[in-house]
């Protein structure tokens, strides 16, 4: 089966970020199916253009045997902003479509967001006679209009329409939570049975733990207590919470370690100087291989997501499935599918409702006072991790959905 896959925000291990394109795909190819991925050039953390990338209209790279990543021109001017992160999207789906529509395919993958990828999805199937497969990654455009970061009424009604579509002329929906399946299902009125989840898949073969110590003696952290957040620094988070716990293990041996970037990093980064908190340590964004490794020299891993944005329930928070790969135990400030993977699942950790602060800094201490309670909760979460979350048990989830969509498509030939 040929595979066409648009996902602007694609990463592999070697860069930071998830990497859930990769995963699949590496799978899929070796199982003797060809993949091409239409991607951008920047990289969505830093919002930088990457190097190799720069002045170059489009490259063709080889992942693997039958898997191919084909990079366009996507614009990094003003990424920062709302229109310089428009005007990527734009430049994007212009370039992808020059691009995506020479390439054969019989099934079709739009993974959003941003959700006009979704449309370039459909109109490539649209022409080429293929399936068009819809992914849903976050809750666009609903997720930008309650964080406030989508207010003009005429892009908000033709986004809000351009969903409805999307959804409607996909021949199948895979949702990366449940609660993402659940939220489309009900408040969108779309059948659920058009609906599969399909998380992000995790390669524990990356993590190598056995370089925990030398981790630690290359960021001076031996004989401290390591608090670790790792990954974009965005505006879903609540990062006053744990700047009080950090204030809390100020006088101790304690490190608050901010691993990535993002929009917030600078204001946090300020804040926490303002406040004299010199147990609080950034650290630049990095490949995926090395923050495991980093995770892995970590005593806990933090999540903390603002109380106030309601749709954060349905999405889980990719960091806490990479913590759980490392083997760490899990302080989480969430609800809904969150709390229901990490603690009620997983038993990975502890949870608390978004903006519980005192019980954020007792559930930290709880396990700062017990190694034996960080081992055991740890471990749960690593082994829970190898049974659902392996990159070849969701790839075989995800391509039976291909073939199944691409098996109506020929019965009706």
């Amino acid at each position: 089966m040929r595979i066409l896959i648009f996902e602007q925000r694609y990463t592999s291990p070697k860069e930071a970020g998830i990497g859930r394109f990769y995963y699949l795909a590496e799978e899929w190819a070796r199982a003797g199916h060809e993949i091409i991925i239409v991607a951008g050039m920047i990289n969505y953390i830093s919002g930088k253009k990457i190097d190799k990338y720069k002045r170059k209209l489009w490259v063709k790279e080889k992942e693997a045997d039958n898997f191919y990543i084909l990079r366009v021109f996507d614009s990094s001017i003003g990424y920062r902003n709302f229109l310089g992160r428009l005007w990527s999207y734009i430049s994007y789906l212009i370039s992808a479509f020059f691009a995506g529509i020479f390439c054969p395919a019989d099934v079709v993958i739009a993974s959003s967001p941003p959700i006009f990828v979704g449309f370039l999805g459909w109109l490539a199937s649209f022409l080429k006679g293929s399936r068009f497969i819809f992914e849903v990654r976050d809750l666009w455009p609903d997720e930008p209009i309650e964080l406030g970061f989508l207010k003009n009424k005429i892009l908000i009604d033709f986004s809000l329409r351009l969903e409805k579509f999307l959804y409607r002329r996909s021949a199948a929906i895979v949702a990366n939570s449940p609660g993402i399946k659940e939220y489309i299902s009900r408040v969108k009125k779309i059948d659920l049975g058009k609906i599969t989840t399909v998380p992000n898949p995790v390669s524990l073969k990356l993590i190598d733990i056995s370089r925990a110590e030398e981790i630690k003696e290359k960021f001076g952290w031996n004989d401290k207590f390591i608090i670790l957040y790792s990954g974009s620094m965005a505006a879903v988070y609540d990062f006053e919470i744990v700047l009080e716990a950090a204030k809390e293990f100020s006088e101790s041996s304690v490190i608050f370690a901010f691993v990535g970037s993002g929009r917030q990093r600078e204001f946090l980064k300020n804040k926490a100087e303002k406040l004299g908190l010199k147990n609080v340590k950034f650290y630049d964004s990095m490949p995926k291989s090395e923050v495991y490794s980093m995770m892995a020299a970590a005593d806990i891993g933090i999540i903390s997501l603002r109380k106030d944005i309601k749709l954060l329930r349905y999405v889980y928070a990719s960091k806490a499935l990479d913590y759980m790969a490392a083997g760490i135990p899990i302080v989480a400030a969430v609800e809904g599918v969150n709390d229901e993977l990490i603690c009620e699942k997983a038993q990975a950790g502890i949870c608390v409702n978004p903006g519980e602060k005192n019980k954020f800094i007792s559930a930290i201490k709880k396990f700062y006072e017990n190694k034996e309670l960080r081992r055991s909760a740890g471990e749960s979460g690593r082994e829970y991790i190898g049974n659902y979350f392996g990159s070849s048990v969701l790839a075989g989830e995800y391509l039976e959905v291909l073939k199944q969509t691409n098996n109506r498509a020929k019965a009706t030939k």
